[in-house]
């Protein structure tokens, strides 16, 4: 997994000769041809070329980032043989065949073999003919960098969930994809590394990868809720929402200051999901953090207490891994005021521990179990643990898994995926 990169041009040089290593072992091109040089995936390329200056006497520079600013890594007379990546704006990814060496030229000064080729054709996704879905799946379970540009040492634009949905536009190389992230208006486009992207196949097409959806999320039950288009305070409100689901952040860490977070708002019958981004010190959000449970010991659940001391009557217990919304948090000892379930739709209040509730969902592993309901029973699902309460809605036994949250007695609350409606069952009523 990279890690976010900071420091100086000696770390950033070091940086890309890591890269550079790993891009040449993927490749290990032993001759000029591009078609016998490597195997690729549909949808990338190499060509190549050779250096070609005006001035037969002049150098031309490998930078380590697509700049006139950036580091010269080396320098090069005309005729110079190399292998060429791709393009970015006025200036290409090459790899140079004499000695290995790898970092940016300027197009101009690069003389091709072959003439520009024809656009690649990617594979068809179900949803956007020409472009491959997929999720980010990060094999440690934390987050990966969105880059400006194919590089370790180019600069993040903002660290992704595993779990996100990306949308993979084009290879670069082996080793680098160009992805969007986001749905509607509020779209950011990049790089990512390839082995850290789930793709869909013809044979997993429709599955979803292990670990997905561990992005954090928030409630802010507030109206007139701007949501801008970029990460920038002067970029356009593409709208105003009132959240009365949580809302999911698919990435922290983008735009001025690295202060903006990457959201989306779910969307419903009448409204379509839109992405966006707002900042980090918006304190009403903070105030109603989501986080998910993360008790000690075999029994994998948390108490959830009338009032904040252990010498509070335990109401129920919670399992690792269910999301619980922070209303308030008090101190000495830590405790928290949480909504367990979605606020005012199946749910109960209480006090938990804070330490044992974790904000980066990643770091909780899901403990809760999954039940059905009891052959030939049709039973209302109830908005509180006690017979009197409201119905939600009523269930019949089809079959359909619910997962547990939490049990209360005599009572187990659920969550049906199915209709996104979290709720009571008497513990009777469950296989």
């Amino acid at each position: 997994m990279e890690h976010r990169l900071r420091g100086n041009l000696s770390l950033r040089i070091t940086a890309l000769a890591l890269a550079a290593m790993l891009l040449a072992a993927a490749f290990s091109v032993k001759t000029a041809s591009a078609e016998g040089a490597v195997s690729l995936p549909v949808g990338s390329y190499v060509r190549t070329g050779a250096v070609s200056n005006p001035r037969a006497s002049d150098y031309l520079n490998l930078r380590a980032l697509p700049s006139v600013g950036a580091a010269s890594l080396a320098q090069y007379r005309n005729s110079e043989r190399v292998e060429v990546w791709g393009a970015l704006g006025e200036w290409s990814l090459v790899r140079v065949l004499r000695d290995n060496r790898t970092g940016y030229m300027m197009s101009a000064y690069l003389k091709m073999d072959t003439p520009d080729p024809v656009a690649p054709v990617l594979p068809v996704d179900p949803v956007e003919p020409g472009i491959e879905g997929g999720y980010v799946a990060t094999t440690n379970g934390g987050r990966l960098n969105l880059r400006e540009s194919p590089s370790l040492a180019s600069r993040s634009l903002g660290l992704y969930y595993v779990g996100v949905k990306v949308r993979v536009l084009s290879y670069l190389n082996e080793v680098w994809a160009r992805v969007s992230v986001g749905e509607g208006e509020g779209i950011q486009y990049g790089y990512m590394q390839r082995q850290y992207i789930y793709t869909f196949t013809d044979t997993n097409r429709g599955k979803v990868p292990e670990n997905t959806y561990m992005q954090p999320s928030f409630i802010r039950p507030l109206d007139n809720w701007p949501l801008y288009g970029q990460p920038s305070d002067t970029a356009a409100i593409i709208g105003r929402y009132s959240a009365i689901q949580p809302i999911e952040v698919l990435g922290v860490g983008a735009g001025t200051g690295q202060r903006w977070w990457h959201v989306r708002f779910p969307g419903d019958s009448v409204n379509p999901a839109q992405t966006g981004f707002i900042p980090a010190d918006d304190e009403s959000l903070l105030a109603h953090k989501v986080m998910a449970v993360k008790a000690p010991g075999p029994s994998y659940a948390l108490n959830l207490r009338d009032h904040p001391s252990y010498d509070g009557v335990i109401l129920g217990r919670v399992y690792n891994g269910a999301s619980v919304t922070v209303f308030e948090e008090y101190s000495a000892p830590s405790w928290a005021f949480v909504c367990v379930g979605i606020p005012g739709r199946g749910t109960v209040y209480g006090y938990m521990r804070n330490d044992l509730i974790q904000m980066d969902k990643t770091q909780v592993a899901d403990r809760r179990p999954v039940k059905t309901m009891r052959s030939g029973l049709s039973v209302p699902m109830l908005a509180e643990p006690n017979a009197q309460a409201q119905a939600l809605a009523l269930y019949k036994s089809d079959g359909r898994a619910l997962t547990v949250i939490g049990v209360y007695g005599g009572y187990t609350q659920v969550f049906d995926e199915q209709t996104g409606l979290s709720g009571f069952f008497e513990n009777s009523h469950l296989n």
